[in-house]
């Protein structure tokens, strides 16, 4: 075999790991973007809240607040029990399936991230 062809071979071995690693990248980048999203959007849950309690009498601030708790907790619920179902489950050509996913309800059968 000549150095040529060795060169060769090596230039497509080495192509092929950019691809994987482009690959790779590529789904870790979004997984780092949901959850930053996800923090921002729950950094946005506490500012309301502090704007609602500086809206009520000082007596009342701790309701607004705890209410404000208690709506994080329920959407987490929310998400867990429907929300990725709908969002990321696996869909049909039914008349449900067209617009929303059907299946991974409470997260059953969830085995991976979605690609």
């Amino acid at each position: 075999m000549s150095s040529g062809e060795n060169y060769t071979a090596e230039i497509i071995e080495l192509r092929n790991e950019i691809y994987q690693m482009q690959k790779d990248f590529s789904e870790n980048d979004n997984a780092f973007f949901l959850c930053s999203m996800a923090l921002i959007i729950f950094l946005m849950q506490c500012g309301f809240a502090f704007l609602e309690a500086g809206a009520v009498r000082s007596k009342n601030t701790t309701n607004i607040l705890i209410k404000n708790l208690l709506d994080s907790c329920i959407a987490i619920i929310g998400y867990w029990s429907l929300g990725w179902a709908f969002a990321y489950g696996d869909s049909s050509n039914n008349v449900v399936g067209l617009f929303i996913g059907h299946t991974q309800f409470f997260l059953a059968g969830l085995t991976n991230y979605p690609k």
